[in-house]
């Protein structure tokens, strides 16, 4: 089987200068099968095809939060109620393995210092070990 990881961050890296708003920096990864990610991108672009005829759509959490660019059309109750419904099924019915790194970086400052300017690379090495451990799982439980 192919599996597949995609990765995407939430906050700034760096340390130079930690938002004391938002100090906390997140790496999250999703492990997944291809033929499970094909189902899960055909569930997406139903919704995306039921709201705007149109599968480019982005979903972009701060679009979808603030209802901007295409997301205005959440303004709306009734379809906002329905996405977030259909948002639900589908993340809740397909079979993938979230694996988060998440770092305070206030609190990373002060227990080992500004080592680099950047948390991304010690991030993204716990997020790859994680999902090679989740891969040996599999493989060995299918022997």
């Amino acid at each position: 089987m192919k599996y597949h990881l995609y990765i995407d961050e939430s906050g700034d890296h760096g340390l130079t200068t930690p938002n004391p708003d938002f100090p906390v920096f997140l790496l999250c990864g999703v492990l997944i099968v291809s033929d499970e990610y094909e189902k899960l991108r055909a569930s997406f672009n139903q919704i995306k095809h039921a709201l705007w005829n149109n599968r480019d759509v982005i979903f972009h959490s701060r679009d979808i939060r603030k209802c901007e660019k295409e997301f205005v059309v959440l303004f709306d109750m009734d379809k906002k109620k329905w996405f977030y419904d259909n948002i639900n099924k589908a993340v809740l019915h397909h079979n993938y393995t979230v694996i988060a790194s998440a770092i305070r970086k206030d609190e990373f400052i002060k227990k080992f210092g500004r080592l680099s300017n950047d948390v991304y690379e010690l991030a993204l090495s716990f997020i790859i070990e994680q999902s090679i451990f989740c891969l040996d799982e599999i493989q060995h439980n299918t022997i």
